[in-house]
């Protein structure tokens, strides 16, 4: 099945989640459904599915490493 995009905006301690697309986001991610499912629910790294090809990185690498502090990653 084919999910709608969706992207959350961090602003210091807080996170807003939203449907749609981001003209010029810092950071997109690309990964399936039950992988971002199992990332939150820490039964895989975030690292391990970049590495195999399963989450692809466009923008700001920095920005992904920034995520651990906002995520439960």
């Amino acid at each position: 099945p084919i999910f709608n995009p969706w992207y959350i905006i961090f602003d210091n301690h807080s996170a807003e989640v939203h449907e749609g697309l981001v003209p010029r986001p810092d950071l997109r991610l690309r990964v399936s459904y039950q992988d971002f499912v199992d990332i939150v629910g820490r039964r895989i790294s975030p690292v391990r599915l970049v590495l195999t090809g399963r989450l692809r990185l466009r923008g700001r690498p920095g920005v992904f490493r920034q995520l651990g502090t906002a995520l439960p990653m």
